[in-house]
């Protein structure tokens, strides 16, 4: 939490909201519908901070999507919301003007420049999720491959909105926020992980 701090202190509101937010995702790994009602709250309260967090509530697919092909499809559909998003770029600019009137809020998320600082924030992610994925089934701890797996199916959910940042340099703060949680994931998966191996080394550099 405070890696966040201190990384987005320029942005208080939306360091505020991803403290709530990362705090939120634990109720992602408990099977109880108890938990759905926790996290839209933390999500809620999060929402009544900053816009942005609403977005957050499609992680709850997590509670829909169990198969690997379920996350394929999604990745797949990601896939083609950025080519979508691609072919109408001439009229972008029209149907985001009347999504801002229509939400009456985020207009700044709407109207802006891109920059390339949106391939350094994805570089970082790939940095992260490579090693995640090549190498969680070489470990052997249920409880740290479950955090790992919830990890990466968050980052191919949050993939949904990555159209968006082609729209606006804001929308990076989406994958910007979770980085943190690509630490944790390398970090579990460096302590179960053989020692003096390539995958180790690989988890250890990254």
């Amino acid at each position: 939490m405070s890696y966040i701090f201190f990384f987005d202190t320029i942005q208080l509101r939306n360091c505020i909201i991803q403290f709530i937010i990362l705090f939120a995702t634990r109720y992602l790994l408990d099977k109880s519908k108890l938990s759905i009602i926790k996290y839209i709250i933390c999500i809620s309260i999060a929402g009544s901070i900053h816009v942005l967090s609403w977005l957050f509530l499609s992680l709850l697919l997590i509670k829909i999507v169990k198969t690997k092909i379920g996350y394929q499809r999604i990745f797949a559909i990601a896939t083609c919301l950025f080519a979508l998003c691609l072919i109408l770029q001439p009229v972008l600019p029209q149907i985001i003007d009347a999504v801002v009137k229509f939400l009456k809020r985020g207009s700044g998320y709407f109207d802006g420049t891109i920059s390339y600082g949106f391939w350094a924030v994805m570089a970082l992610h790939m940095l992260g999720l490579i090693p995640l994925y090549w190498y969680n089934n070489k470990i052997t701890d249920e409880n740290s491959k479950a955090k790992i797996n919830l990890i990466l199916k968050i980052e191919i959910i949050v993939g949904l909105f990555l159209p968006f940042c082609f729209i606006n340099n804001n929308f990076n703060r989406i994958f910007r926020n979770i980085l943190v949680l690509d630490t944790i994931g390398l970090t579990l998966l460096y302590e179960n992980l053989k020692k003096s191996t390539e995958a180790n080394d690989v988890t250890l550099a990254a």
